[in-house]
């Protein structure tokens, strides 16, 4: 089969806890590296579909990681063509060619609770940190001025 398959890095292909730097990049999810593995030992052309490499200096990360984990090689990008004929990608919705509309509704719902349950996670720890903050900034307003801590 001709054309190339592409997989998003981030919550795909890797695991994903949030964006903490170029260098972060979780560990390799076990069933994708195995089939990203097997698509390439059957000469298929896989790359590497992320929206790091739109910034400078992600895609030297991304290549040691790939390499890392058995799948060094591949092309990195976050661009798709008309050679493309999969994308593999935690994000995306299926929908029904000339139609518009999502094949798996089902699927598409748990996407979107998944995403909610992580918006609420990340909400309540942004209070927590807004808790922290203010509990540093009340400590330093009673720090003689220019006692070192």
């Amino acid at each position: 089969m001709s054309g190339w398959i592409g997989v998003d890095l981030d919550g795909t292909l890797a695991q994903y806890g949030g964006f903490k730097g170029p260098d972060d990049i979780g560990e390799p999810v076990p069933a994708m590296l195995d089939r990203v593995k097997a698509w390439v030992a059957d000469g298929r052309e896989v790359r590497i579909f992320t929206a790091r490499v739109c910034a400078p200096g992600f895609e030297e990360p991304i290549k040691a990681w790939c390499e890392k984990h058995g799948i060094g090689g591949l092309a990195i990008t976050n661009a798709k063509d008309f050679g493309m004929v999969e994308l593999w990608d935690d994000r995306a919705v299926r929908v029904m060619f000339n139609k518009g509309e999502p094949c798996c509704a089902e699927a598409r719902n748990e996407m979107l609770d998944a995403a909610v349950t992580k918006n609420a996670l990340l909400a309540d720890r942004i209070k927590e940190l807004e808790a922290e903050v203010e509990k540093l900034e009340e400590y330093l307003s009673r720090v003689p001025a220019g006692m070192y801590l």
